[in-house]
């Protein structure tokens, strides 16, 4: 039995009664080569990037919540659809930062990976999260992250390149945050894509020794 990550083996195991022994753990891989010719443009604003569905769960209304607690010159990006979409207008509107939101959808995939590489820093708050991907391809673009110390979300915190925070999400702790790793942030180390994060080619084969066996 293969997981994608720890948290989600051990969900495995306490649903399913399985014995550990037999789920190995094998995250997700990254198209590397995707990434080739990219680089990072320089912006007129800060970028805040969350790539998500637009869902309760994921909780993409705290980047909305704290808006007004970070300089004018922060813009959060939102990618992704979701029945969220117009509440999240409405209370960006109310909070007169509406004109600092900024949604896209049905990006190419080159597109988004350079929205990744744009950003200076990526959020995901979400509650559930069996490994994400969204994380794995922020910080092969050097864009460092933050998020919610919930689910498997809390495998890549590191404290250099992934910043957790609690959650119920405390808005004004976010704010301090996001402004303490822009300040100090230099460009995720690029060691990351062969130290934690794999090419699809080293994962499948990874999965071809475990069906060897």
């Amino acid at each position: 039995i293969v997981a994608v990550s720890k948290y989600e083996k051990s969900l495995l195991c306490g649903q399913f009664k399985l014995d550990p022994k037999k789920i190995v753990v094998i995250p997700c891989g990254v198209n590397l080569s995707q990434f080739k010719g990219l680089k990072k443009r320089k912006l007129d604003f800060r970028s805040i990037l969350c790539v998500t569905r637009l869902v309760s769960y994921k909780s993409p209304h705290y980047l909305i919540e704290v808006l007004p607690k970070l300089d004018d010159d922060f813009v959060l990006e939102l990618v992704g659809k979701g029945e969220l979409r117009h509440a999240l207008e409405k209370r960006a509107r109310k909070l007169d930062v509406l004109d600092r939101v900024r949604f896209f959808q049905d990006l190419s995939k080159r597109e988004l990976l350079q929205k990744f590489i744009d950003a200076d820093v990526f959020v995901l708050l979400s509650k559930y999260e069996a490994y994400s991907m969204v994380i794995a391809e922020a910080l092969v673009s050097g864009t460092p992250c933050i998020v919610a110390k919930t689910s498997a979300l809390t495998e890549w915190i590191d404290g250099k390149h992934c910043f957790g925070i609690e959650y119920p999400i405390d808005i004004d702790g976010l704010a301090r945050l996001i402004n303490k790793v822009i300040e100090c942030k230099g460009r995720v180390n690029t060691e990351l894509r062969t130290e934690k994060i794999k090419d699809w080619d080293a994962v499948v084969e990874q999965l071809e020794r475990v069906y060897e066996q």
